[in-house]
């Protein structure tokens, strides 16, 4: 169970580490385009679905494997790693409105890049 945690914990660094960095990359554009589509497609088509809006996929799979991050079900996994980073609050919408915004901004910075060819 430490491996496939630690797997998880891999997966969802490269994913943000991915969606905030793509698009800086000419030949990475469109898969970094399609990556946002997949996590926008996870929070707002899946998430409504399950009754969970903004669920991202691999969290959920993550808690449902009964895997934690340290013992704790966080509200999210970008909750988890700002703690970790020493983050003391409980304000998960704020967070979850900086994530979102972020996410936004990435991605219409990689929509501009693709169309305009810059």
């Amino acid at each position: 169970m430490l491996i496939l945690n630690a797997l998880f914990h891999i997966l969802h660094l490269s994913i943000i580490l991915s969606s905030l960095t793509l698009f800086l990359f000419d030949n990475l554009i469109i898969l970094h385009l399609c990556l946002q589509g997949v996590i926008l497609f996870s929070w707002l088509v899946i998430g409504p679905i399950i009754n969970k809006p903004g669920v991202c996929l691999l969290t959920e799979a993550h808690k449902k494997l009964g895997l934690s991050q340290q013992g704790e079900q966080p509200h999210s996994y970008i909750v988890y790693l700002i703690k970790k980073l020493g983050y003391k609050g409980n304000d998960y919408k704020k967070i979850d409105i900086i994530t979102f915004v972020v996410f936004g901004l990435c991605t219409v910075f990689s929509l501009t890049r693709f169309v305009l060819e810059i």
